[in-house]
């Protein structure tokens, strides 16, 4: 059974640079996890490769 992972990042900005909580993410329409994915979004827990792109099934690295 394969592993899905995701990026977390603490944001501690006050949300308008780079937010896409209006757009959301482009490519999350088929993942199990969107809705807790656009949850951690909105509370700024996390943020996307870009703006507009998640990348749900993407490695992270350990420096991430």
């Amino acid at each position: 059974m394969g592993h899905q992972q995701c990026l977390l990042k603490k944001d501690h900005s006050d949300g308008a640079e780079g937010s896409t909580r209006n757009g959301g993410f482009k490519d999350i329409g088929n993942s199990y996890a969107k809705q807790e994915i656009r949850y951690l979004q909105d509370q700024n827990i996390l943020r996307g490769t870009t703006p507009d792109i998640f990348e749900p099934n993407r490695s992270v690295t350990r420096m991430e």
